[in-house]
């Protein structure tokens, strides 16, 4: 795991917003057929802003990591405010070089993202 820097295992190893909300506003799950990973973002709402998001599933470091990274930005925002997180925003929040397959890992928690955005449904 060398490979990774000492951030992005710092999120895998200690997540800020790994667990469960079980009376969520909001709920996405996405897949990463290629290796496995899968997660579930679980939203709860005051306000029309983000009060709070936690994350479950498995998954490689990164594709985990990324979720806890992408959550901070999504605390405190409306899914307004967040529409303008892109791609390669998300990558940016990762900070290291990615092989093909592991640019999908990392880009799980932005589909997620993009599913809890353009959902209409309440949990």
């Amino acid at each position: 795991m060398n490979d990774y820097s000492e951030e992005i295992l710092d999120h895998y190893e200690n997540p800020n917003h790994f667990g469960r909300i079980l009376n969520a506003d909001k709920r996405a799950y996405d897949l990463n057929p290629l290796c496995g990973d899968h997660l579930i973002f679980e939203v709860k709402l005051e306000n029309n802003k983000i009060k709070d998001v936690k994350y479950s599933g498995n998954g490689c470091a990164i594709s985990q990591a990324t979720a806890d990274l992408l959550i901070d930005e999504m605390i405190g925002k409306s899914f307004n405010e967040l529409k303008s997180i892109n791609a390669d925003y998300v990558l940016k929040l990762v900070g290291i070089k990615l092989s093909p397959a592991r640019i999908k890992c990392a880009l799980l928690s932005f589909e997620i993202l993009k599913k809890l955005i353009n959902s209409k449904d309440i949990a």
